[in-house]
């Protein structure tokens, strides 16, 4: 059964800027006893190596090539079948 808990979070071009933050999320998970909550990262069309990094960091990557925040949002959504929380680049909750 999967975690009740997921995070989602869409990214463009976010290479530099995502191994921290999962880096981060991840210790917090883990220092919260919520090892098993799930990070889902929307790659939204990256040039970069954004999915490369969110798998090596073990995120699920959604791939969703229509650009936008809310085509991103929309397709981590679909890809859970559980509550989502939301967490933007800097870890707080939106």
């Amino acid at each position: 059964m999967p975690s009740p808990v997921a995070f989602i979070i869409p990214a463009l071009n976010e290479e530099a800027a995502l191994s921290p933050t999962l880096d981060g999320l991840r210790a917090a998970l883990d220092a919260a006893a919520c090892a098993d909550a799930q990070i889902v990262v929307a790659d939204n069309g990256s040039r970069d190596a954004t999915p490369e990094v969110a798998r090596k960091h073990g995120a699920r990557v959604v791939s969703e090539p229509r650009r936008g925040y809310g085509q991103a949002c929309l397709a981590e959504i679909a890809a859970l079948s559980h509550e989502v929380a939301s967490a933007n680049g800097n870890l707080t909750a939106s």
